[in-house]
């Protein structure tokens, strides 16, 4: 399922055309949005949780 240059999250614009990435130094295999402003990127991996602010705001949930 890949290799070890593929651990981290990509980033796509909305049209589709990947625009970045994250590097992480395990697997990542879920990610949220949260914070108060919505601007807090965490990232579920293997054996840890990650998180990072970024310059975009999720979506709100329900």
């Amino acid at each position: 399922m890949g290799n070890a240059q593929q651990d981290g999250v990509k980033i796509f614009d909305p049209s589709g055309k990947a625009i970045g990435f994250i590097g992480l130094p395990e697997r990542s295999a879920n990610v949220c949005f949260g914070g108060v402003k919505r601007n807090r990127l965490f990232m579920a991996a293997s054996h840890s949780v990650y998180s990072l602010f970024v310059n975009t705001q999720g979506a709100p949930g329900g």
